[in-house]
């Protein structure tokens, strides 16, 4: 369900606004949900306790309680989400204000961008455009890592593989018990503050951004505080600047993830390619949960004969996870040295444009965000 929900999400957001006034509103979508599951630990730890006064174990009533809102959220939804600009279905709009919302789209975007159909050739001519698979490893870097270990609240070993935010939300209060040894609820309570810190950093690089009508220097800065974040907390011995590392990679990594996506909606013309490129950018993302559990290795079963007889566990990586860490500020490194060429090939396009050489994406004016 959330391979479809979010990329149209993402795709509904950008047919509402013009290119630079759209980083600031996926930014808002995506750390809305953030800072949300900021706190995602702590309610869990929670509704645990319901146990104590009830005959179902505490992690069954994880999954009613957050199942239910979910439901009620999904139903209210239906109301409250808006459809397309050019629907009549969006009763808040009078008639004038539905052609002014159209007008400015069409003069920052061209008359062909509405209602593209997508078929087969549209299909092809998107997936054959390198920006797309350069933006969508810019997006592979932020938005995936793994949830893998065990929470003793649920008395069970996890193994998640999951978007990038949630997943170190979760992953996270394992990195405080285990690697630095904080309680089990301090461990959670501390995992709330890294996304709210995250939250501030990305709405005000989104806000400069669309200011300055930028994607790629924001990329190279979120990719290398990315870098040294996970640095601090893999390398340092002292929890406290550990801790503070988490900060910095956190927000790295959902900052890659806004502003990469941003990146690539802004230099594509055509609702019906931008729609197969969101899919695609979240496709890719998805390759991060094979490559996350290669790297991120909670333990593994050894069959000992000589010694045992039978499978023992052993643990791998744990607490500290160096392993995974270092191949996380890998792919950050890609996506800042991607950053870097598609700025380069991108302003050489636009100069090329200028010289009446080339005309971009098809409409005569229209140039690359670098």
């Amino acid at each position: 369900m959330l391979q479809g929900y979010y990329p149209g999400c993402i795709y509904l957001i950008a047919s509402w606004y013009k290119r630079y006034e759209l980083q600031k509103r996926i930014s808002a979508f995506f750390t809305a949900a953030t800072a949300i599951s900021g706190f995602a630990n702590i309610f869990a730890l929670g509704l645990v306790q319901i146990s104590r006064v009830s005959s179902y174990s505490g992690w069954r009533w994880i999954f009613i309680i957050e199942g239910a809102i979910t439901m009620v959220a999904a139903i209210a939804a239906y109301f409250i989400v808006v459809d397309f600009p050019g629907s009549k279905s969006n009763k808040f709009l009078t008639e004038e204000e539905r052609a002014f919302v159209q007008a400015r789209l069409i003069q920052d975007r061209g008359t062909e961008d509405e209602h593209a159909k997508i078929n087969a050739a549209v299909i092809f001519r998107t997936m054959m455009d390198w920006k797309i698979w350069s933006f969508s490893m810019m997006y592979f870097a932020g938005a995936r890592y793994v949830c893998r270990g065990f929470l003793p609240m649920c008395n069970a070993v996890t193994d998640w593989i999951l978007s990038g935010v949630y997943a170190f939300a979760f992953f996270l209060p394992l990195i405080l018990r285990q690697g630095l040894g904080y309680s089990l609820e301090l461990s959670f309570v501390l995992s709330a503050f890294p996304p709210c810190f995250a939250v501030i950093v990305v709405m005000t690089v989104s806000w400069l951004a669309d200011k300055y009508r930028v994607r790629g220097l924001p990329v190279i800065c979120q990719g290398l505080f990315g870098i040294i974040g996970l640095c601090m907390t893999g390398f340092l011995d002292a929890p406290v600047p550990r801790y503070i590392g988490t900060f910095l990679g956190y927000a790295g990594a959902i900052g890659l993830v806004v502003t990469s996506m941003s990146w690539m909606a802004n230099n594509l013309r055509g609702d019906g390619k931008r729609a197969i490129a969101t899919a695609v950018m979240i496709s890719v993302s998805g390759v991060g949960g094979i490559y996350s559990s290669l790297v991120f290795r909670q333990q593994v079963r050894i069959y000992s004969l000589l010694i045992t007889g039978s499978l023992t566990n052993k643990l791998q990586d744990a607490p500290n996870y160096i392993p995974g860490l270092v191949a996380v500020m890998v792919a950050n490194a890609v996506a800042v040295m991607l950053a870097i060429v598609s700025m380069l090939v991108l302003r050489i396009q636009n100069k090329r444009a200028d010289e009446g050489v080339v005309v971009i994406e098809g409409l005569e004016g229209f140039r690359y965000t670098i």
